[in-house]
């Protein structure tokens, strides 16, 4: 019996031990740790391969494997000692196995003693793990090779932050038509639509980088596949198409915009953070299960009230989309709130002057749902209601946008004025506690308050440090993970000298920033998968491993954890 049949026989006699009282139980575990002693010791003392294992071998084994036929490819007479058996640990690890589940030998053969096969599965666990730590390298290297237009994308897009694609291509043949993966709501969507229109309109509206072209499509290996190694090469053209690819990510038009990133790694540290003009919000998770409605509520001041629709806070979701804005719709002009109830997307507008919001004060406005009545209200009054009984679908935790949403790389239906103090609830809240909001009393319905979002009176940041070390700590974190493992030194001190050089001449923190990202883009380190060790990664195994699964599961660098 190996020591894998053994750990199955100890974990049942700690069970049985676990059900009695505490002094069978200390006693259960002595007995337990007196085995496992027992065995341990016994097994470090290998067995005489010559003298004990191949006899045995002879007997029940070499007339399947080596003498008479070879079965399964398996040639047990090549092996005349244990370091012969250790030079092959695949072999071993199947050894183990077979015999473990009693497969080897055949039922209708002649059958070795309980001793002997004891004797044998000890040998080969000693033996199995002898082989493996003698090995130099935990896993087989990968072949060096460049990364596909396919993954460069995805791993550009994540090194940033990107809300947008990086280029368009079609090399990705599916895409999501209806955000049908909500693992949020612990179930599989009734309904997925996608499409697979390579040169179709969806590309033209997907949002992505302005004026940056992918590289040339590699054509695929003869199976079909675009990640062989052996096709992924390099040439001197190809290199300077990657260094200018990288300039034109960094410096198209709307990079600054969609780079969730920027204050992290390029905002000027003595400077006040980047801020869109709006931002977005991310509901609790205790929308999904705790839902009696909804509320959106909200201070608005625009300064404009045309009648193009405003959004002051939306979720794009096909028929289940929330939303809650002014403009106007079917002839009417006012404030507008839209929810997926009853399986459908239900639309209601209530009339109201545009003079009387457009005024330059600031206004208080919501729209709630209860399960039975859509309200709207303008500064805590009733101003419009439409009865409607049904289920509101309230899963999607994907966050809302605010002051507009995004179409493809548009932004559509732009707030124009100032917004704040946006809130959102998973119940219907009454005009009571809408009065008090607009009375500006904070403490309200917080028990049920999912999200919020305003804006905060920012003062001029106080370095602690100089502008030129927090630019080092923040190039080392961005080449480790660019390079999918710790920058050594040298490599370091290389791109934080040049940082050093290009802001002491231009005094433009930014621009400095971006030119060494661009470098570190441009480099083999990061256009090419591989799996070379450096001085500065002590645990190189669990980064190359990181790494490759990554590359392997979604085409992509590993994320931060």
């Amino acid at each position: 019996m190996s020591l894998f049949v053994l750990k199955k026989v100890f974990l049942n006699i700690s069970n049985f031990f676990g059900i009695r009282n505490n002094s069978q139980g200390k006693f259960g575990v002595t007995i337990l740790l007196f085995l496992v002693a027992s065995i341990t010791a016994n097994a470090e003392k290998i067995s005489d391969f010559g003298k004990d294992i191949k006899p045995i071998l002879q007997n029940y084994c070499y007339d399947c494997h080596g003498l008479k036929k070879t079965k399964g490819k398996v040639d047990l007479t090549n092996y005349n000692t244990w370091s012969d058996l250790e030079k092959n640990p695949e072999l071993i690890e199947k050894l183990i196995d077979v015999l473990d589940k009693n497969e080897m030998p055949p039922e209708e053969n002649k059958q070795p003693s309980n001793d002997q096969l004891k004797l044998v599965s000890l040998g080969l666990d000693k033996a199995f793990k002898n082989a493996t730590a003698a090995r130099s390298e935990s896993v087989v290297p990968v072949r060096l090779r460049r990364m596909n237009r396919f993954e460069y994308g995805n791993v550009v897009r994540d090194l940033f932050d990107l809300e947008s694609w990086v280029y368009s291509i079609n090399d990705r043949i599916i895409r999501n038509h209806n955000n049908y993966f909500r693992p949020e709501t612990g179930k599989m969507p009734d309904v997925a639509r996608v499409g697979n229109r390579i040169m179709g309109l969806q590309q033209m509206l997907e949002n992505r980088l302005l004026g940056v072209q992918a590289f040339p499509k590699d054509p695929p290996a003869e199976n079909g596949f675009n990640n062989r190694g052996d096709h992924l090469s390099m040439t001197p053209t190809l290199m300077k198409a990657f260094l200018e690819l990288s300039r034109s990510v960094l410096n198209a038009d709307n990079f600054d915009k969609n780079c969730r990133v920027w204050n992290d790694l390029f905002q000027d540290p003595s400077q006040k953070p980047n801020q869109s003009k709006f931002g977005s919000i991310n509901v609790d998770k205790s929308v999904e299960t705790k839902s009696t409605g909804l509320t959106i509520s909200a201070w608005i001041r625009p300064t404009k009230t045309t009648n193009e629709w405003q959004t002051i806070v939306r979720r794009e979701d096909s028929w289940r989309r929330q939303l809650l804005s002014i403009g106007e719709s079917d002839g009417t002009w006012g404030l507008w709130i839209g929810a997926g109830i009853g399986g459908k997307y239900v639309e209601f507008g209530a009339p109201f002057k545009a003079s009387i919001l457009g005024d330059g004060e600031w206004h208080h406005v919501a729209g709630t749902y209860d399960g039975k009545e859509i309200n709207l209200y303008v500064d805590g009054e009733l101003i419009g209601n439409k009865p409607i009984i049904g289920e509101l679908y309230n899963q999607s935790r994907q966050p809302m946008s605010i002051g507009s949403y995004k179409n493809g790389s548009y932004e559509r239906e732009s707030f124009h004025g100032d917004l704040n103090d946006i809130r959102v609830f998973r119940s219907g809240l009454s005009q009571a506690q809408l009065k008090e909001l607009k009375n500006g009393i904070k403490e309200v319905a917080l028990a049920t308050m999912v999200g919020s979002w305003r804006t905060e009176v920012e003062e001029e940041p106080q370095l602690s440090e100089p502008v030129e070390k927090i630019a080092h700590e923040r190039i080392e974190k961005f080449l480790h993970r660019a390079f999918r493992s710790p920058p050594d030194e040298k490599t370091l001190s290389l791109y934080t000298k040049y940082f050093d050089k290009s802001y002491d001449e231009s005094g433009d923190f930014t621009a400095s920033m971006k030119s060494i990202v661009s470098g570190a883009m441009a480099s083999p380190r990061f256009i090419m998968v591989h799996d070379e060790a450096s001085e500065a990664s002590s645990n190189f195994d669990s980064y190359s491993l990181a790494s490759r699964l990554s590359f392997f599961l979604w085409c992509s660098i590993p994320d931060e954890e």
